[in-house]
């Protein structure tokens, strides 16, 4: 049998853990409301007007959530508005370097200016996001799942809405100061996305999926982005696509090069792209009536001797210039679609 001197040990390590993790507990959700508290106030010296319900603490023992109720930020000077049913923060007890943030129910940001060329709205059902730090406490990777995304402007209805939007972030060490430096990579995988019926896109009203790998180049950070993307084009910011790729009705493309922004905020590049479905999409053209029909056979000749065989797959495969000026997506010197900006213009 064990002593009573053998037991009292093992009782007293347990006392000490019942009375001393549940204070350590607190603690740390004190330091998770802290951080909460500290980015509202940090974004209204910023000049955005942060408004919310009640702070609740919960996910005892082995969790601290930290829940915001229905969180609001408003900018002032450019006039955008963010509303959540409700924000969450989550992390481990033990681990402050990864955090869970999540926007729960239905999310909204809108453009609510009327100076500005659209009055754009983001739509989305629910976004959930990791993020990492590093033993510096800067900011080293974030990963965002968006479900339902939406964009929806004014005047032209609905822009653009896919099921699911993935999104990874990598962070250099520091951050750059001239515009050759990396300011940031990013992973980017939509799939389901549905354009707009009204603008009749050429290859189909659904892009099936798109996949993304690229490099900001120049003074660009994550603060009140993407409203910053205006003072990263006029500092020379550049975008290094290593990787793009996109599935539209029978077009399967791939691509890489370089794109930068325009005065109106458009994507304006140059890119190098390997097109399957190619035949495919040169029908869609005469259907458009952008190619007469009596050029379709030549067309389709011509374009077959210049490509090549994919040993990979078997496919024909033509590589061609990709574009992106005067707010038009061109294929060579055919237009494929058009460009919006990618945030208002904001003077």
């Amino acid at each position: 049998m064990f002593s009573r001197p053998a037991l009292l040990g093992p009782v007293i390590l347990i006392i000490g853990l019942a009375v001393g993790y549940p204070i350590y507990w607190f603690y740390a959700a004190s330091i998770g409301e802290d951080l909460v508290t500290r980015w509202i106030e940090e974004r209204r010296l910023e000049g955005i007007e942060v408004s919310h319900g009640s702070i609740e603490r919960s996910g005892f023992p082995l969790l601290v959530r930290i829940d915001v109720k229905s969180p609001e930020a408003r900018s002032s000077e450019h006039r955008f508005q963010f509303t959540s049913q409700s924000l969450s923060l989550e992390f481990r007890p033990w681990d402050f370097k990864t955090l869970r943030v999540e926007a729960n129910g239905a999310q909204q940001l809108k453009n609510i200016s009327t100076k500005t060329d659209q009055n754009l709205v983001f739509n989305a059902t629910g976004i959930e996001s990791v993020l990492s730090f590093a033993e510096s406490d800067q900011l080293s990777a974030i990963s965002v799942v968006t479900n339902g995304l939406q964009v929806v402007d004014a005047a032209r209805g609905s822009l653009l809405s896919t099921k699911q939007f993935l999104t990874d972030i990598e962070f250099p060490d520091r951050p750059p100061i001239t515009h050759k430096e990396l300011a940031f990579r990013v992973n980017v995988f939509l799939e389901g996305i549905a354009l707009p019926k009204i603008e009749a896109p050429l290859l189909g009203n659904a892009i099936q999926k798109v996949r993304l790998k690229a490099e900001f180049l120049g003074p660009l950070t994550m603060n009140a982005f993407p409203l910053n993307l205006q003072a990263w084009r006029d500092a020379g910011g550049t975008l290094e696509l290593p990787w793009l790729s996109f599935v539209w009705g029978a077009l399967d493309m791939r691509a890489n090069g370089t794109v930068a922004l325009d005065q109106r905020m458009r994507p304006l590049g140059a890119l190098t792209a390997d097109i399957r479905g190619f035949e495919e999409a040169l029908g869609a053209l005469a259907e458009a009536g952008i190619l007469r029909r009596e050029m379709l056979p030549a067309s389709r000749v011509t374009l077959n001797l210049l490509a090549k065989t994919d040993n990979s797959d078997g496919r024909r495969v033509l590589t061609v210039p990709l574009t992106a000026q005067d707010g038009a997506l061109l294929v060579g010197p055919i237009k494929l679609t058009a460009l919006p900006p990618v945030v208002p213009t904001l003077r």
